[in-house]
């Protein structure tokens, strides 16, 4: 069994292709948490023996100085518990500034995927594909 937990709802999911829409049937549950309180659930999925996959968004939060905080970025490497991702913040909060910080970094975020199984969006749910 497998739990697949997430900001978005399962059907955009499924629509956009991310999980196969007959999930439930391969044994694999999904779980809104509202927001980005991940660490609860994959604490006590963990100790469950119960496999967790965390699809969250690349979020930006505007600082001072006309900056934008890398909140999605932060948010990985706090899930791993390693700095894999950069934190250094960004000039732009546009759709294609997160592509774009998304695509410099494409390889790390990749590898993310493959080994702690934490999916970071390229930009917004919404616009992601």
């Amino acid at each position: 069994m497998s739990i697949f937990t997430m900001q978005c709802s399962a059907r955009l999911l499924c629509n956009k292709q991310v999980i196969n829409h007959l999930y439930e049937a391969e044994g694999i549950y999904v779980l809104m948490v509202g927001g980005i309180g991940f660490n609860n659930y994959f604490s006590i999925l963990e100790k469950l023996g119960i496999s967790c996959v965390i699809k969250t968004d690349n979020d930006l939060r505007g600082s001072s100085g006309g900056k934008f905080s890398v909140l999605g970025f932060s948010r990985c490497n706090r899930y791993i518990g390693e700095k894999i991702l950069p934190t250094s913040r960004i000039d732009n909060s546009t759709v294609s500034a997160k592509r774009e910080l998304y695509n410099a970094n494409i390889i790390k975020p990749d590898m993310i995927r493959e080994e702690y199984g934490i999916y970071l969006s390229k930009c917004e749910q919404f616009y992601n594909y």
